[in-house]
């Protein structure tokens, strides 16, 4: 009766309802585990109406000796969840939202935003996590814009939503250089998977992560992916394919230092995938360096030309 004598609920019908709080946590969590979801991250996880309230309800009326025998609840939410979820439950009726989107950050997180400077607060999250995380990383500090210029010239009609993905993939691509070589492909495509990072949708981390895997040499077919290759659509498969092959061949010519980099250059030019490199600069052009060339003009179906 109290929710219905909130007349602004109505404006919530047919949008995105952004449950805050461990309760919500806890719920997606359920969720989660019912459906058997492949990527166990609460940010941006997503949630339809109908299937939030069908579970709201069955929740609700479960005792805590239920309860406790569902995995991925804490203790403590117990003896609150039911009556948690109840609420919930009351709130879709009313408010009638078209999808349940769960965040990993709460009330603390909304205050420390809200002290940044508007600089702060308008930059990317996903880039400034990935920057930070490149910068306790990189081997020789970060070389992530020159690698992203580098590749740029290849990606000017992807649009804004993959360039992102493009610069997040550059800022982390020596995520793996400590780890045993037969491991890199494997272990990058891990991490990038659970990196405490914002601004990113799963099917958008699980493409990174493919990127990052085929950055080591890894393949888009490999089993370690299969668990969650139902996040990925076939572009998606296809634009991690050109950016980690196109990364892979960056750090074959440069080792991962800009000077280097800025030797050479790469372009589609004349129905061609052209590798430019310094005059006298052939020592810099060896067999590895040709697969990953090749590698390139097959994830853009393209010939490939040395200039």
């Amino acid at each position: 009766k109290q929710l219905e004598k909130l007349e602004w609920l109505a404006d919530i019908k047919g949008r995105t309802l952004y449950p805050v709080g461990g309760t919500w946590r806890s719920f997606a969590r359920i969720h989660m585990e019912a459906t058997d979801y492949p990527l166990r991250v609460i940010h941006e996880y997503r949630m339809q109406r109908r299937e939030a309230e069908d579970l709201a309800k069955l929740i609700s009326r479960l005792g805590k000796k239920s309860l406790g025998e569902i995995e991925g609840i804490s203790r403590r939410r117990l003896e609150t969840l039911p009556l948690g979820v109840l609420v919930l439950e009351r709130l879709l009726k009313i408010a009638k939202p078209q999808t349940l989107l769960f965040s990993a950050y709460g009330l603390r997180e909304g205050f420390l935003y809200s002290t940044l400077d508007a600089e702060a607060q308008a930059a990317d999250p996903l880039l400034v996590g990935c920057a930070d995380l490149a910068g306790a990383d990189g081997r020789f500090g970060s070389v992530s814009d020159q690698l992203d210029d580098w590749i740029m010239g290849l990606f000017r009609t992807e649009g804004h939503a993959r360039a992102r993905l493009r610069e997040a993939a550059c800022l982390l691509s020596d995520i793996a250089w400590r780890e045993h070589p037969d491991y890199r492909p494997e272990q990058a495509f891990t991490r990038a998977l659970r990196l405490p990072v914002a601004g990113i949708t799963h099917s958008e981390r699980v493409t990174v992560a493919l990127i990052l895997a085929i950055r080591y040499g890894g393949y888009a077919d490999a089993a370690f992916i299969d668990p969650v290759r139902s996040l990925l659509a076939e572009e998606d498969v296809a634009f991690a394919q050109r950016v980690g092959t196109t990364i892979r061949l960056a750090y074959s010519l440069s080792g991962g230092t800009p000077h280097m980099l800025g030797l050479t250059s790469i372009e589609k030019s004349g129905g061609k995938l052209v590798l430019h490199l310094p005059k006298g600069g052939e020592s810099l052009f060896g067999e590895a360096v040709q697969r990953r060339l090749d590698a390139v003009g097959r994830a853009f179906a393209l010939p490939t030309a040395i200039g």
